[in-house]
C-alpha cells in the first residue's frame, strides 16, 4: 500500500494518466469528510484519514444488490431470447 502526503504531492489534471487508472487503495494522511443535512451538504472539512461509519441501510448496499440482480435477470433473457431465434 502506497502512501501519500498532500504536502509533497502537487497533481495537476495534464498529469493524470486518465486510460490507466488503477483501483488500488492509495492512503493519504487526510480525507475530505462533509455531512449531508437538511438538504444540502455542508462545506466539510479535510480530517485525519482512517476508517468511516456507515449505515448498513445505506442504499449503496442495495444499488450494488440490484446492478448484481439486473445482469443475472439479463443474461436469463438473452439466452431465452437466443433459444427463442434458434427455433424459428
Amino acid at each position: 500500500m502506497k502512501k501519500i502526503k498532500a504536502k509533497d504531492m502537487e497533481m495537476k489534471v495534464k498529469d493524470i494518466d486518465f486510460y490507466n487508472l488503477g483501483f488500488e487503495l492509495i492512503e493519504t494522511e487526510s480525507m475530505f469528510l462533509s455531512d449531508y443535512k437538511n438538504g444540502k451538504w455542508d462545506n466539510g472539512k479535510l480530517v485525519p484519514f482512517g476508517p468511516i461509519e456507515i449505515s448498513p441501510a445505506a442504499c449503496v448496499f442495495n444499488y450494488g444488490q440490484g446492478i448484481f440482480e439486473g445482469m443475472k435477470a439479463l443474461e436469463r433473457f438473452y439466452k431465452i431470447l437466443i433459444d427463442g431465434l434458434k427455433k424459428m
